[in-house]
C-alpha cells in the first residue's frame, strides 16, 4: 500500500503491528512515523514510548525483545528500526547478524501493544527472501516513492499554505529548480520564506 492509504488507516484507528516503510522519501517516512506516534501515544509520554534502533549496529533480535516488553507509562509503544537493509539485495558488509527466523515468528504473532516500524531507504526489497514474502503477505509494506513533478508542485503548494505562505506557480517552479527535489530541504526553505 502507499503512504496515503496507510495514513488513512491510521487516522481511522486501524494500525498494523508491523510496518515496513520502503522508499527514498525520508521526509515523508519521518512524517508517517510521527503521525503514527501522534495517533497512538499521548504526547506527555511519547518520549518514553518511542524507541529507535539503527539496524547497521543492532540486531533485529534486540528490537523483537524490546517489542515484547510491556510499554512504560503508555498503552502502546513504537519501535523504529532504521536502515533495515537486510531486507534488500544490497551486499553491504553487515556488522551484526540478524535472526530472521525470530523476526518471522514475531510477524506471525506480534505483541498487541507494540508498533514495529522498519525503515528501508531503497527502491525495492529482495523479493526472493522468505521474510519479504511474508511481509508482503501481511500487507506490512508501505511505499514512499519519489514524487513526480506534478505531485512535487502540489506538495510544495500545500506545505506553503500550512506555513501561511502563498506562492505563485512561477515561484514554486523557481523554488524547486533552486533547491531540488529533496523534501526536507524544500520544507526548510518554505519555513524560511514564511518568516
Amino acid at each position: 500500500m502507499n503512504y496515503k492509504e496507510a495514513a488513512k488507516q491510521v487516522a481511522a484507528g486501524k494500525m498494523e503491528s508491523v510496518y515496513v516503510c520502503l522508499g527514498t522519501e525520508r521526509y515523508l517516512i519521518n512524517q508517517f512515523i510521527d503521525y503514527v506516534a501522534e495517533k497512538s501515544i499521548p504526547e506527555e509520554v511519547r518520549d518514553f514510548a518511542v524507541s529507535r534502533y539503527d539496524m547497521r549496529e543492532t540486531a533485529i533480535d534486540t528490537c523483537i525483545e524490546d517489542a515484547e516488553i510491556l510499554p512504560f507509562m503508555a498503552e502502546k509503544k513504537i519501535i523504529v528500526a532504521n536502515h533495515a537493509t537486510f531486507l534488500t539485495a544490497a551486499r553491504e558488509k553487515q556488522k551484526v547478524e540478524h535472526n530472521l527466523q525470530q523476526f518471522a515468528e514475531y510477524i506471525q504473532e506480534p505483541a498487541p501493544y507494540t508498533i514495529l516500524i522498519l525503515v528501508v531507504e531503497a527502491e525495492k526489497l529482495d523479493e526472493r527472501k522468505k521474510i519479504v514474502k511474508q511481509l508482503k503477505k501481511q500487507k506490512a509494506i508501505v511505499l514512499f516513492p519519489a514524487m513526480d513533478a506534478k505531485s512535487l508542485k502540489q506538495w510544495v503548494i500545500k506545505q506553503a499554505a500550512q506555513v501561511d505562505c502563498k506562492m505563485a506557480e512561477a515561484a514554486v517552479d523557481a523554488l524547486i529548480m533552486n533547491v531540488g527535489t529533496n523534501l526536507q530541504q524544500l520544507a526548510a526553505e518554505l519555513e524560511k520564506l514564511s518568516l
